[in-house]
């Protein structure tokens, strides 16, 4: 799992940094910024409501952790 979460947490850093880069349109500059959240299940869990309940969770502890360093 550690392997996994890694490569996730690689693509997560890959995502907020395309996001970050300002960008402009009609002659105005502007920043656009993203929260991820993510949960893995294993097989046996499947239930859909509590993993997207999870990732909501870790995207809300995302931005607490970057509002509080």
């Amino acid at each position: 799992h550690l392997k996994k979460e890694m490569i996730a947490d690689q693509i997560i850093k890959r995502i907020n940094q395309l996001f970050k880069q300002h960008f402009q349109y009609k002659n105005k500059n502007f920043l656009s910024t993203i929260s991820v959240g993510l949960a893995s299940c294993s097989d046996k869990d499947q239930d859909v409501d509590e993993l997207i309940s999870f990732a909501d969770q870790a995207m809300y502890e995302q931005k607490n952790r970057e509002k509080n360093p």
